[in-house]
């Protein structure tokens, strides 16, 4: 049985940086609530969220003790750490478990299992046609659904290794917020374009952002889509309200219940005027389609992440000239090379895993039952 059943789901050390000692703002999403002064320890936990043996929770902590550091001498020198460095693993690990380990995503892996399995089961003639109409009220779950996203996670970290890396330094009286699940994927390049995924860790055009204080921010971005500041500066200088607030919406957008901040009247003001009707549930945007093939017999499966209606327009980021002439329909498609060519040498040959077409590319046909 675990020593300890509170399973916290973000670092206390990392909520420290929002807050005051103890303390931190707190607003939460469906009360309409601000508690400016919440205690940091009662934040962001589960019981067994992990389960109850205590392996999992240990190695997090560690994971923590050592990303605490880095994220302290960032904040503190102003400078990353350099590709391929101790400090540099520690960092990109932390950023993939921290994205996997909340409740947040155990809801996305609850969500694609469930849809998953319907959309399997309209595959036709695998259930009598009179129980077909009773196929979209099933519900699967995870035992432990989040134990699940940090077993995905574990495989992940060495998709991030081709991204470009930069601080976000925020120059304006407008602070940065946090919330119950931080780290937040974004591909500002395919914003606005739905129907395909466009924020898996392969996938051309990521971004990964991460508020690391009230003053301090992370992004992590696809250097072959993105001009990102200066060339030369490892940091981004936002003197505009506007483009922390941009920031702040992602934040919004990904929460579960809770943002967080440093309890300031001001950013509490700010944070009622954030744009709530952008928000849905993860679980919701979550697709599933099964897909068959033209002049074929076969069928798939097709899942991805929706994309948020966030929007993000900060003049330091911006869409390269080269990108921009890639037609937005092939965008959805794309994946970086570098990160394939990871994902082979941890995980072998991608023909060895998926198959290879015996007559080239089929065609394939979205079915909507």
């Amino acid at each position: 049985m675990a020593a300890n059943k509170k399973h916290h789901f973000v670092p206390q050390f990392y909520l420290r940086n929002f807050g005051q000692g103890g303390s931190i703002g707190l607003y939460n999403i469906k009360r309409k609530r601000h508690v400016p002064s919440a205690s940091i320890k009662g934040q962001c936990q589960r019981d067994y969220l992990y389960g109850r043996h205590p392996a999992p929770e240990m190695a997090l902590a560690d994971l923590e003790g050592a990303a605490a550091r880095v994220v302290a001498d960032l904040i503190a020198s102003g400078v990353p750490p350099p590709p391929g460095s101790i400090e540099y693993l520690r960092l990109v690990t932390f950023i993939v478990f921290q994205w996997g380990r909340t409740p947040t995503a155990g809801e996305v892996m609850d969500a694609i299992a469930t849809k998953t399995t319907r959309a399997l089961l309209k595959t036709s003639g695998l259930v009598p046609e009179d129980m077909r109409k009773d196929i979209d009220s099933i519900t699967v779950q995870y035992k432990s659904s989040v134990t699940n996203s940090l077993k995905l996670a574990a495989s992940m970290p060495h998709l991030l290794f081709d991204l470009g890396l930069k601080i976000i330094v925020n120059k304006t009286s407008t602070e940065f917020i946090t919330s119950d699940a931080p780290v937040v994927l974004f591909n500002q390049w395919c914003q606005g374009l739905r129907g395909m995924g466009a924020t898996g860790l392969a996938c051309h055009g990521l971004q990964i952002f991460l508020p690391l204080s009230a003053t301090h921010a992370l992004v992590f971005y696809d250097p072959a889509v993105y001009t990102v500041g200066k060339r030369r500066s490892s940091t981004i200088e936002l003197s505009s309200a506007y483009d922390v607030v941009g920031i702040n919406r992602l934040q919004l957008v990904a929460a579960e219940e809770n943002l967080y901040y440093s309890g300031a009247p001001a950013t509490a003001k700010a944070i009622d005027e954030l744009p709530f009707q952008w928000r849905r549930s993860q679980a919701q945007a979550v697709e599933v389609h099964r897909a068959v093939e033209v002049d074929g017999n076969s069928e798939l499966i097709h899942v991805y992440h929706e994309p948020s209606d966030a929007r993000l327009n900060i003049p330091s980021i911006k869409v390269s000239k080269r990108a921009r002439e890639i037609p937005a329909r092939k965008r959805t498609s794309m994946y970086r090379e570098m990160a394939l060519q990871a994902d082979e040498i941890v995980n072998g040959p991608r023909e060895a895993r998926y198959g290879t077409p015996p007559n080239g590319p089929r065609t394939w046909r979205i079915v909507d039952d």
